[in-house]
């Protein structure tokens, strides 16, 4: 199917020729609508999949995966897959909620239960499409006459620096600094996982580590403290930030 601005690579697996069919055609006809290209693989056994992804190289943007599946479930093959890609959206089909914790270490986008219904799953594309986008996105800065750009998803944290300059920190430690204002940087970061915790702080939810009272620790090691202004935005927002993360 051909159309829109991106191309997405998408792969089916589920041993129910039916589901699969059903999957497909909604795939087709609401990223249709959202003006996107997408391509849709067709797998019966994890097996296959992980051929594909593994000794074939092929590189999935979402992946549709059925959690009760022979002798290889969808945790194990999504544990595999995450081995060589940590970035693709991973969708869990299943006829169980009990699964919710098992599978919560290879990071599920959202859970999808039996049978369809049309309306959740129409919710969801709209999510992922907006996920995507976000994963899309770029922060763009100058320094001197250069120009240059971050990808917004590697931004662990964005620090201000006496009201005019800012200082970005990044994945592998990288840091960057610029003169720009925390209040305009806000304003272009998507809300779904970017908050502000105090007046000089943004972080990606992303990167939490751990929460003790009103104080944050990120992957990186950095701690911040969250204003008592800002306490209950930050409540707010992280719990929607969990709940679309364990696919509530």
């Amino acid at each position: 199917y051909r159309g829109g601005l991106y191309m997405y690579k998408i792969a089916i697996c589920d041993d129910e020729i039916r589901q699969t069919n059903q999957i497909e055609e909604l795939l087709l006809k609401l990223f249709s609508f959202l003006d996107k290209t997408v391509e849709i693989d067709i797998f019966y056994t994890p097996e296959s999949l992980i051929n594909n992804v593994i000794k074939q190289g092929i590189v999935y943007q979402i992946i549709f995966l059925d959690i009760e599946m022979g002798k290889l479930d969808g945790v194990e093959t999504a544990r595999i897959l995450r081995e060589y890609d940590c970035d693709f959206i991973l969708v869990f089909i299943t006829s169980y909620t009990s699964y919710m914790l098992s599978s919560f270490e290879v990071k599920p986008f959202r859970y999808v239960l039996k049978p369809l219904q049309t309306e959740e799953f129409t919710k969801l594309i709209k999510d992922i499409n907006q996920e995507l986008d976000d994963r899309n996105a770029y922060l763009f800065y100058s320094s001197g006459r250069d120009k240059y750009q971050l990808r917004i998803k590697d931004v662990i944290s964005i620090i201000s620096q006496n009201g005019r300059k800012v200082q970005v920190s990044l994945i592998d430690n990288k840091v960057v600094e610029f003169y720009d204002k925390i209040k305009d940087i806000d304003t272009v970061l998507p809300s779904s996982y970017f908050v502000r915790i105090n007046s000089g702080t943004i972080i990606n939810m992303n990167f939490i580590q751990f929460i003790a009272g009103d104080e944050i620790q990120l992957e990186n090691g950095d701690i911040f403290f969250i204003s008592r202004r800002s306490r209950k935005l930050f409540k707010q927002k992280y719990s929607l930030f969990i709940e679309g993360s364990v696919g509530l």
